[in-house]
C-alpha cells in the first residue's frame, strides 16, 4: 500500500489487488492482462509472498518477458525479513524494511533506473587514496552487495574485511566513482602496502581534513573522541560514501 501510494503521487499508473480487484473476481483473470501490459512487475518479497502460488506465478511472468534482466521487468523489493530466492540473487533489490522519504527517492530511482540525487553541488575528497588498477576483474557479486546496500534505508555502515593485497582498495574504488554524482564522498588511506615510508599512523593529519572537508568546528583543545563525535554527528545528517585502509 505504501509503494502503491508512492506510484500514485509521482503519477505512476499501478495495478494493485487491493484497488483494482473487486469482491468476485477471479484472480487470475484479472492479473493476466496486467502482467502482459505492465512495464514493471514489483515484487514485494516476504516470507507470506514466497509461499504463495498467485505471487510467484506473477515472478516467472516477468522472468519469462526478461529472462536475461536486461529490461529490469522484475524489480525485486524485500519489504520483510526473509531470503532472497537463488534464482534471483543476481538481480539488484531494494530493502524497504523501513520507509521514509530516504526509502522514497530509492523506490522512484528503481523504477526509473537512474541513481538517486537529491541535490546537486556534491564534492569529493580522494587525494588521499592509493592509485588502483582501474580494471577490476569477477567482482560483480561484492559491487552488487554494495548497491544494495547503499540503496537500503536500514543500512548505515559497511566494512570490507579481507587479506592485505586482496584488491579491498580497488573494489571500493570502482564502486565509489559510481556515486560522485549523487553523493558527497570522502576517501582516505591510513596505510600503504610497501615500505615503512609509506605508512600512515597518526590520525592528526586525517581529523584536519575532514573536518575541514566537512566544514565541521571543534574547539582546538578538543580530544580525538570529541572530533570523532563531531563527525559521526555530520555524517548522520546525509549519506556519504566513503573509503578507508
Amino acid at each position: 500500500m505504501w509503494i502503491a501510494a508512492v506510484l500514485g503521487e509521482t503519477g505512476y499508473e499501478y495495478f494493485l489487488q487491493d484497488h483494482h480487484i473487486d469482491l468476485g473476481d477471479n484472480i487470475l483473470e484479472r492479473t493476466r492482462p496486467e502482467l502482459e501490459k505492465a512495464r514493471h512487475i514489483i515484487a514485494v518479497l516476504s516470507p507470506d509472498y514466497l509461499h504463495k502460488d498467485h505471487t510467484k506465478r506473477e515472478m516467472i511472468a516477468a522472468c519469462s518477458r526478461d529472462p536475461a534482466g536486461t529490461k529490469r521487468t522484475l524489480l525485486i523489493i524485500r519489504g520483510r525479513d526473509c531470503e532472497i530466492p537463488v534464482d534471483l540473487a543476481a538481480l539488484v533489490y531494494l530493502d524497504l524494511r523501513e520507509r521514509n522519504e530516504q526509502a522514497k527517492r530509492m523506490l522512484l530511482a528503481k523504477i526509473t533506473g537512474e541513481r538517486p540525487s537529491v541535490r546537486a553541488g556534491y564534492s569529493a575528497f580522494t587525494a588521499k587514496l592509493p592509485t588502483v588498477d582501474p580494471t577490476l576483474i569477477g567482482r560483480e557479486e561484492q559491487l552488487a552487495f554494495l548497491d544494495r546496500a547503499w540503496s537500503d534505508p536500514a543500512t548505515n555502515f559497511v566494512q570490507i574485511i579481507a587479506a592485505g593485497g586482496t584488491g579491498k582498495t580497488a573494489l571500493a574504488d570502482k564502486w565509489f566513482r559510481r556515486h560522485l554524482d549523487e553523493a558527497t564522498v570522502f576517501g582516505w588511506s591510513f596505510y600503504g602496502q610497501g615500505t615503512s615510508d609509506n605508512r600512515q599512523t597518526s590520525s592528526d593529519l586525517f581529523f584536519a581534513e575532514i573536518l575541514t572537508f566537512f566544514d565541521i568546528t571543534v574547539p582546538a583543545t578538543g580530544s580525538i573522541y570529541a572530533k570523532a563525535e563531531a563527525i559521526a554527528r555530520r555524517l548522520r545528517e546525509e549519506r556519504v560514501p566513503g573509503s578507508s585502509r
